[in-house]
């Protein structure tokens, strides 16, 4: 039996919008993984990429560690003034983080590039 693999991701900064963006697929719950991306995503912030665009268009699944992972993520970018744009969310995944919440404090776009135009006019 195989097991379905974690999340993986790929990070881009972008020095114009002092933002990065970050293509996610996979499972978003309590790996290793999961919690490496966190920090690294944390560690940009702190060099001042304060804005945080999360293509999440190939999440499968989400749990709750994934859940304060976003909104860990969510706080480091409003405590450097910044925010977190997300792209393509899942229903399943969107009405997940409607019930708790935190939808409303994450800014839907339909594109990355729309996420992008929002962060350099911030």
């Amino acid at each position: 039996m195989s097991r379905k693999p974690c999340m993986r991701s790929e990070r881009v900064r972008d020095d114009d919008r002092k933002a990065v963006t970050c293509r996610m697929c996979g499972r978003l719950i309590g790996s290793p993984v999961c919690y490496e991306f966190l920090e690294e995503v944390r560690q940009d912030i702190k060099d001042g990429y304060s804005n945080v665009i999360l293509d999440m268009g190939d999440v499968e699944w989400i749990n709750s560690t994934g859940v304060g992972i976003l909104a860990s993520l969510y706080t480091s970018a409003n405590n450097r003034e910044g925010a977190v744009y997300v792209v393509s969310v899942p229903d399943r995944v969107k009405s997940l983080l409607q019930t708790v919440q935190l939808w409303q404090f994450l800014e839907s776009c339909e594109s990355v590039e729309e996420a992008q135009h929002k962060a350099a006019n911030r």
